[in-house]
């Protein structure tokens, strides 16, 4: 069986790599043929910019095209160019006739309106966007320690990262995904285009590493019509491109309390359009609590390579990870000694390890002048042993997939025609357990899942002040149980219905500084493998996926001479079949559909320059984040009990934050940080209650 298993896994893996090969075959022709010209994308992104103003050594002026290409004349053979684009930092630019020019610019923080931005898969101003997006930069965490990203993302309104250990977090946008009791599902995350969120929907950001990422694009809400299941929303991160040429290395070294260490190492090598980085480092902590060792190794290795018509990225990531598990504790417990351990999670030394890789390859590509096509193939492998106080758990999992996307582009219209094909392998199996040592098999289970997506998305610019999109994405999901232990498990297919998920966005600009924006769209949220099982071990074949309807209304702009700027939305979510979690057990818990909920929020974004210095950047700026939210059950009956009316569990009723950052001319930034957040029910009944509380961060750097 074993030995029929690894060649099925090497077919697979042939195939994928044959597809790889001959996408690039049919392709690469054309690159051959390229000429010289210039390219200007973000360097962030990686996305040409459009609409980019060149100034030539002639005082001539250029723009570039819809992708990111201009021309200089023959009789030109070096000088300067002045490269310059409103929401980026303005910069020169040296070239010889001949030399291939690539000119990266580089966003800039203060003109968030005017950045370009992709997370609705039409890139392009994000004032012109008709959905909520956030957007966070390396600038963002000058302030924060750079041990886990939930430092980052509870700057945006709107999601809220619980952080209990290094390794345990829970992440929520707009109150979903606050019914897993120890994990991040009901939202997808993608890592330079590769999806990091597994078959099953459970997403792990809190293992990345901060000094391997550049940039954060968070689109809130349902984005199923984008992406696929995700009721919650969608996290699009990006690793750095070398901004300078030649070969360059940093380092970081940071020591903190309880033991903290966080040692990393950055290193690039540019030369034309070609680049290469690397990011490796090493996190370790003994944590506050008893039985909290943590420690992290990690590597990011990236390169691209451009031409005049194509572009090539790879991504190659490798985490290996220990993290002991104090699991949770009761109140008297936690009020009386907070840095205790669950007495049985100690007693056996609870933890768990793993190492996992994830590795894709993009190719994008011009088809004439209107037309591009990007293509992504990617894979990845975990392995993971938990030993816990009831079990341990071997758990591996396999996938291969690729995403592909048909871009239109012209003046008045931008359209996409895409899918995306996911499949995942899953090899599952528990064992008794004598005070941490493994023991006799209880249950072992082998299943497949398949996941198809294909989308159609449009963009039209109606007028110079109106601009509609809309879009529609099918879903279709299969599992397959290939091989199981249990004998109330049979082996056989399970296929949920075909899910079509709509989407409708406007935009429209009442002034220069002033746009209205409103969307509405169809999500949806298929249960986690865990979440399937019954108390019995075998699967509920009755468990719905989750399903939401979003509607939200915002503005977004600036007054006194963009000094001050402002991102206010409003949104309701109506949810059908709500997912959530029940405990059975200390060791079991399953999934149950809990009728109707509602969730509605008022979210606010504020930027306030209130000195500007004599260099760019320089100043006093104060940043107000904001969030009020109510999240609420219309209809939910379970055991008898009815908990109608009552208010979701496990989500602030507010967020509220304040930060003023001073940069001096001499790069040394003081930053202060105010955060309140409001209280919070602990269970469905609503009996007990999790305090607001506030803390007040300080930092020089």
């Amino acid at each position: 069986m074993v030995g029929e298993k690894c060649n099925k896994r090497s077919i697979a893996s042939g195939l994928f790599y044959r597809g790889i090969v001959s996408y690039i075959i049919l392709f690469f022709p054309a690159w051959v043929f390229s000429q010289t010209a210039g390219l200007v994308i973000d360097q962030q992104t990686r996305l040409p910019l459009g609409n980019v103003q060149v100034i030539l050594p002639d005082s001539t002026m250029v723009h570039t095209n819809m992708a990111g290409i201009f021309y200089i004349p023959d009789d030109m053979f070096e000088g300067k160019l002045q490269v310059s684009h409103i929401g980026y930092v303005t910069q020169p630019y040296n070239f010889r006739k001949h030399e291939k020019i690539l000119i990266e610019m580089l966003p800039d923080p203060k003109e968030l309106t005017e950045v370009q931005v992709s997370a609705t898969q039409f890139s392009g101003k994000l004032k012109n966007q008709s959905g909520n997006i956030s957007l966070l930069f390396r600038e963002n965490i000058r302030f924060n320690s750079q041990e886990n990203i939930s430092g980052w993302l509870n700057q945006v309104p709107g999601i809220y990262m619980h952080h209990g250990t290094y390794n345990t977090n829970r992440l929520t946008i707009r109150g979903m995904g606050s019914r897993d009791p120890y994990g991040s599902n009901r939202v997808k995350a993608y890592l330079n285009d590769i999806p990091i969120t597994g078959g099953d929907g459970v997403t792990v950001v809190e293992d990345l590493s901060l000094t391997g990422l550049s940039r954060i694009e968070i689109l809130k809400g349902p984005a199923s019509a984008l992406y696929g299941a995700g009721l919650g929303g969608t996290i699009r991160l990006f690793t750095p491109y070398p901004g300078e040429k030649g070969f360059g290395i940093n380092t970081l070294h940071q020591m903190g309390s309880f033991g903290l260490q966080k040692h990393a190492l950055s290193a690039h090598y540019k030369k034309n359009k070609m680049s290469i980085a690397l990011d490796l480092g090493r996190q370790q902590s003994k944590g506050f609590r008893e039985n909290s060792n943590y420690h992290n190794n990690h590597l990011i290795l990236t390169g691209d390579i451009f031409t005049r018509h194509a572009q090539v990225g790879i991504l190659f990531n490798y985490i290996d990870l220990k993290a002991h598990i104090p699991s949770s504790l009761d109140e008297e417990t936690f009020q009386n000694n907070p840095e205790g351990a669950a007495e049985n999670w100690k007693a056996v030394k609870g933890y768990e390890k793993y190492g996992k890789y994830l590795t894709g390859i993009s190719i994008s590509n011009d088809i004439g002048t209107a037309l591009r096509m990007k293509t992504v193939f990617f894979g990845g492998e975990k392995n993971l042993y938990e030993s816990r106080p009831f079990n341990i758990l071997e758990h591996r999992t396999m996938n291969l997939g690729i995403r592909s996307r048909l871009v239109l582009e012209t003046s008045g219209l931008k359209a996409i025609l895409g899918f995306e094909l996911f499949n995942e392998n899953i090899d599952w199996s528990t064992f008794e357990t004598f005070q941490g040592e493994q023991g006799d098999l209880l249950d072992a289970i082998r299943e497949n899942r398949f996941c198809t997506n294909v989308f159609n998305l449009y963009h039209w610019k109606v007028s110079d002040r109106f601009r509609l999109e809309a879009g529609v994405n099918v879903a279709f999901i299969l599992f397959r149980l290939v091989e199981s232990n249990h004998p109330g498990y049979p082996v056989g297919n399970f296929r949920y219905p075909a899910v079509f998920s709509p989407r409708l966005g406007i935009n429209y600009r009442l002034s220069q500084h002033l746009t209205l924006f409103s969307c509405a769209g169809h999500g949806f949220s298929t249960p986690s493998f865990e979440e399937t099982l019954l108390p019995e071990g075998i699967r509920n074949d009755q468990l719905r996926p989750e399903k939401g309807w979003n509607l939200e209304l915002g503005m977004r702009g600036d007054v006194w001479d963009q000094r001050f700027n402002y991102d206010i939305t409003g949104y309701m979510l109506l949810v059908k079949d709500l997912l959530v979690t029940k405990r059975i057990s200390e060791e079991i818990f399953t999934g149950i559909n809990a009728g109707r909920s509602f969730h509605a929020g008022l979210e606010s974004l504020i930027g306030w320059k209130l000195l500007r210095g004599h260099q760019p950047g320089t100043g006093m700026h104060l940043v107000h984040s904001f969030q009020y939210s109510g999240n609420r059950f219309i209809e939910f009956v379970d055991d008898d009990t009815d908990y109608s009316g009552n208010e979701l569990p496990g989500i602030p009723e507010y967020k509220n934050e304040i930060i003023l950052k001073w940069l001096t001319a001499m790069n040394i930034e003081t930053s202060m940080a105010l955060h309140m957040v409001g209280k919070q029910y602990l269970a469905d009944d609503n009996e007990g209650i999790y305090q607001a509380y506030q803390t007040l961060d300080w930092n020089i750097s």
